[in-house]
């Protein structure tokens, strides 16, 4: 729900109370929660400067997510302060459940709750196909070993969901490093926006492969293929759900289809 429309509850439900005392005493209450928000909010912000990765900080990684949570209390909080007050009262102006029923018809985006209720059925079966999507082969999980490989995971022209899917999709196998990870797609950026990708040399990317085992491809395209063909044994090779192993051959780092 938008933050605009959390504040328009509260203002709404202190113009019906009557009595000046009360709806004193509820505006600073409400003021309370308000402050804590903006001081959340913050909290949030220095997080991210201090505790989160460059990565994640530079897009706000998941701050939607952690700021609904505080709002998603304190509209619960909101809605049960003016249950309880207009509950007490003799003689209320309004049933007090038609007046919840109203506000939520009003405000609720219903189309959101179709998937998980009337569509339920359609929901489950879009997120079996996209699991198959993502699903790594068994071929590959078979030859990687959990206690002693680390697998880099290409995959270009991603905005991190395909990447972070296939990383959890590989556990217990390792996909990081413990520090200096780069990026999961490689080359010139594709557009104005993308912050993702990473241009390095064949040389850079060679080196940075030591670090690991193997190579896991989820998505390549032209571009890597053009840029990074050399550092495979056979650039035939290359193609998605492929795995290859980090070797050493004649001093220079080649990819073998393993």
């Amino acid at each position: 729900m938008p933050v605009y429309q959390i504040c328009e509850m509260p203002m709404f439900f202190i113009s019906l109370i009557d009595d000046s005392k009360t709806k004193k005493r509820f505006k600073l209450c409400l003021s309370g929660v308000g402050i804590l928000g903006i001081v959340y909010t913050f909290s949030l912000l220095i997080l991210y400067l201090f505790s989160f990765s460059a990565y994640e900080a530079e897009q706000l990684a998941s701050f939607d997510r952690y700021l609904s949570t505080y709002l998603s209390g304190m509209f619960a909080f909101i809605l049960m302060l003016f249950i309880f007050m207009f509950a007490k009262r003799d003689k209320p102006k309004i049933n007090i459940s038609y007046l919840v029923l109203i506000f939520v018809m009003l405000n609720v985006n219903i189309s959101k709750i179709y998937p998980s209720t009337i569509l339920y059925q359609n929901s489950v079966n879009d997120t079996q196909k996209l699991r198959e999507q993502r699903e790594i082969p068994k071929a590959v999980l078979e030859k990687l070993d959990s206690e002693t490989d680390l697998v880099y995971v290409l995959s270009q022209n991603d905005r991190g969901y395909k990447f972070w899917v296939t990383h959890f999709n590989l556990t217990p196998v390792k996909s990081l490093p413990e520090e200096g990870f780069t990026s999961w797609s490689l080359g010139k950026k594709y557009n104005n926006d993308d912050i993702w990708t990473k241009n390095f040399s064949v040389d850079k990317f060679s080196e940075y492969l030591q670090e690991f085992t193997h190579l896991y491809i989820d998505n390549a395209d032209k571009q890597f293929i053009d840029g990074y063909g050399s550092v495979f044994a056979n650039p035939s090779d290359i193609k998605d759900k492929t795995l290859f192993r980090v070797e050493n051959q004649n001093g220079a780092t080649k990819l073998v289809k393993a």
